[in-house]
């Protein structure tokens, strides 16, 4: 992938995410959109987005809650282009 975002989530890595998807523009730095709902305690996927612990490519949510229980929970972006001067910059 040529533009997309390593995401970790309490310093565990939990995927990348980028790539084009039809319901965002096809332009650099564009992203995917996460699509779920969230109900009775249980989140679920829309689209192609699936509700499981994990991101990958326009899968763009990720169910968190057992990453662990310190508060806050902190939830880094890394964002990679060869495009850019620093290309392994923090979001």
């Amino acid at each position: 992938m040529s533009d997309g975002s390593s995401v970790s989530v309490n310093s565990n890595s939990i995927g990348l995410i980028g790539g084009s998807e039809f319901n965002t523009i096809n332009t650099p730095c564009s992203s995917p959109s996460g699509n779920f709902y969230y109900e009775n305690n249980t989140l679920h996927g829309l689209t192609d987005d699936t509700p499981d612990s994990l991101m990958m490519g326009t899968d763009a949510i990720a169910d968190i809650k057992n990453y662990g229980t310190t508060s806050p929970i902190t939830v880094n972006f890394i964002h990679q282009s060869p495009g850019l001067k620093n290309p392994k910059a923090t979001l």
